[in-house]
């Protein structure tokens, strides 16, 4: 029998696509028994599927291709955003300033009985030196806010979720002040950041409407096989149930690991 074919109750024999079109109401109930999902998890799934694929969701959907929109997401689960990632960047400057400030190009001590081999010393340690305070002057130049770095990857859907993508944002911490290298090495690298931050992966289910289904809803994204790890979060456009408050139904999903976002309120967010 077809994963979409009904094959019990008053609608034995008919396919998802037909009820849906005579009595959705019915699929709605189905989808809230819990029976009905450990017995027909492939039937459930086809009402799901067809359940979701009205223009309501697809316009959610789509809107993650607006960049903002996923820094907004990510600041609203995180707590981070490009300003928290630059001032975060200029609280650790002072401290950064000073450690590259103090610094001083090590000298070279060893000596060459051979001319040739001393001559070539020479020469390899006065260009280091001069890429080390060129690399300084450099490190100085670009510490606090414009050391940021920051990114949000492009959007990929119907990745065992509707959205998936990645972000990170990073700041120094303190300046990397190492001998590396050799005699002969033109040492370009010699001072350097190390960082801190964030990078995180979010798997995002559109929801245009949240009613007292809501209990299947968390079923089906707790089941969801989405690459780990990842910031689970449910985006929501409107709350109407009338079993629990809307308090209740985030803290219901808070439990299982899962944010979720009322696509109003992240849209205002300043990132």
């Amino acid at each position: 029998m077809a994963s979409d074919v009904i094959p019990f109750g008053k609608y034995k024999g008919k396919t998802v696509g037909e009820v849906a079109a005579r009595d959705p109401q019915y699929l709605e109930w189905l989808t809230q028994q819990a029976w009905f999902e450990e017995r027909f998890d492939n039937l459930a799934n086809s009402i799901g599927f067809r359940a979701e694929d009205t223009p309501e969701h697809n316009a959610m959907q789509v809107r993650f291709l607006d960049e903002r929109l996923r820094w907004q997401v990510a600041k609203a689960v995180t707590g981070f955003g490009l300003a928290e990632g630059r001032a975060k960047a200029e609280e650790y400057a002072p401290t950064i300033r000073e450690q590259i400030s103090a610094y001083e190009f090590p000298e070279r001590r060893e000596r060459y009985a051979d001319p040739n081999c001393e001559g070539l010393a020479q020469q390899a340690n006065a260009e280091a030196k001069k890429a080390f305070y060129e690399r300084k002057a450099e490190m100085l130049d670009v510490v606090g806010a414009k050391a940021l770095k920051a990114g949000v990857g492009e959007p990929v859907f119907e990745c065992g979720t509707d959205v998936a993508y990645h972000l990170f944002v990073q700041w120094p911490i303190r300046a990397y002040l190492g001998q590396r290298g050799t005699t002969y090495g033109l040492i370009k690298d010699h001072i350097g950041f190390q960082w801190d931050g964030i990078h995180e992966r979010f798997a995002i289910e559109c929801k245009p409407t949240v009613g007292d289904d809501f209990p299947a809803i968390l079923r089906q994204v707790t089941k969801q096989k989405v690459q780990e790890p990842s910031r689970k979060v449910l985006f929501v456009g409107e709350y109407s149930a009338r079993g629990a408050t809307r308090e209740q139904f985030i803290k219901v999903f808070a439990n299982s690991g899962i944010s979720v976002l009322f696509q109003a309120e992240v849209e205002v967010i300043e990132v």
